[in-house]
């Protein structure tokens, strides 16, 4: 049997777990200009980067066919950000995301909303302590807090603890 290297399954949970936060890194380019926001759910925000991004991680992490699961896996990863945002409030025009970009320049959101999410600036050009004091608004904190809190699972006995219990 030839030998196979498996990469640890924690990296893949950490690799997915950097991806799913990428598309917010759009606020970068706006914070060298001085308004965060003004890039904020742009083309980072669209299935077509989502695809370029997923297939770039999975071609450097991957090698042969686990690639191409390690791409789909990838792809979930990035688009769970975009689902969530689609399903969130946005308070600022243009409203929603480019999903399709770049096959449309279309913005779309649900016209629904299932997650509580953050408040953000009302304009694009808010200045960088604009958007410093949108963060630290008691809404957004409580945000961050629930999900920190609500996100721990109770600690669970192992198996091993389980039998010698026994």
């Amino acid at each position: 049997m030839p030998y196979s290297r498996r990469r640890p399954v924690w990296t893949i949970v950490a690799v997915c777990s950097v991806l799913a936060v990428i598309p917010d890194l759009d606020f970068l380019p706006g914070l060298l200009h001085g308004q965060p926001a003004l890039y904020h759910q742009g083309i980072s925000h669209s299935l077509g980067c989502a695809i370029f991004v997923s297939v770039l991680a999975a071609l450097l992490y991957g090698r042969g066919r686990a690639a191409t699961t390690l791409g789909g896996v990838f792809f979930l990863a990035y688009g769970s950000h975009l689902i969530m945002d689609m399903l969130g409030p946005d308070s600022r025009p243009p409203y929603g995301i480019p999903l399709f970009w770049p096959l449309s320049d279309q913005y779309y959101i649900a016209p629904f909303q299932v997650f509580r999410g953050f408040r953000h600036v009302a304009t694009t050009s808010d200045s960088t302590t604009d958007w410093v004091s949108h963060i630290m608004q008691p809404y957004n904190l409580g945000t961050i807090i629930g999900v920190f809190f609500e996100g721990r699972a109770p600690a669970q006995p192992s198996r091993l603890e389980s039998i010698k219990a026994k």
